[in-house]
């Protein structure tokens, strides 16, 4: 039902090689719950608070499954998207460190490729601060959207959310058979 705690939880399905399953606040959908059922996970990695899951219905039903339920949660979309940059960086080792806002999504959306094929992690913001970090930072959206005062990393952006899409992609890809729109 929101965009950002989806946009974060996007890097640690891609980490774990595991599918982004979503999930209404009350309870998990029958299809989810089927979903997990299927796959006979061993462990849930639920990203958003309270008001976006419900931890007394499903963290749960979940443990009483005796699944291993991990809540990544902070008291915003930004301290969530920094938990979860924090835990995938547990999985692999990345170069870079995305930084796109959280007001909006294109620009984090358009990012998801970088981001794979780059060993990278990626954390939203409000357009004033983000996590420092000791990887290459690269800003993904203009000084409109993200002005980031005193950045000094790279920045890739375009005069609106197409041309910033396209920028991702061109340094992301060299050439290849695929597109997706």
């Amino acid at each position: 039902f929101n965009f950002a705690d989806a946009l974060s939880a996007g890097q640690l399905a891609s980490a774990l090689n595991a599918p982004l399953l979503l999930s209404s606040k009350d309870k998990l959908d029958n299809e989810t719950e089927s979903e997990i059922n299927r796959l006979k996970a061993k462990n849930v990695y639920i990203v958003g608070g309270n008001h976006t899951i419900k931890k007394s219905s499903v963290d749960s039903y979940l443990k009483k499954k005796n699944i291993k339920v991990t809540r990544l949660e902070g008291n915003n979309r930004y301290k969530t998207s920094e938990k979860v940059m924090e835990k995938t960086k547990e999985f692999i080792n990345p170069q870079y460190l995305l930084i796109a806002s959280g007001k909006d999504f294109p620009d984090a959306l358009a990012a998801t490729s970088f981001m794979v094929n780059h060993k990278s992690v990626m954390v939203l913001s409000d357009g004033v601060t983000y996590p420092q970090s000791n990887l290459q930072e690269i800003a993904i959206g203009g000084k409109n959207q993200l002005p980031l005062k005193g950045f000094t990393g790279k920045r890739v952006s375009g005069k609106d959310r197409y041309e910033t899409a396209l920028e991702i992609a061109k340094l992301s890809f060299d050439k290849n058979n695929n597109a997706i729109l």
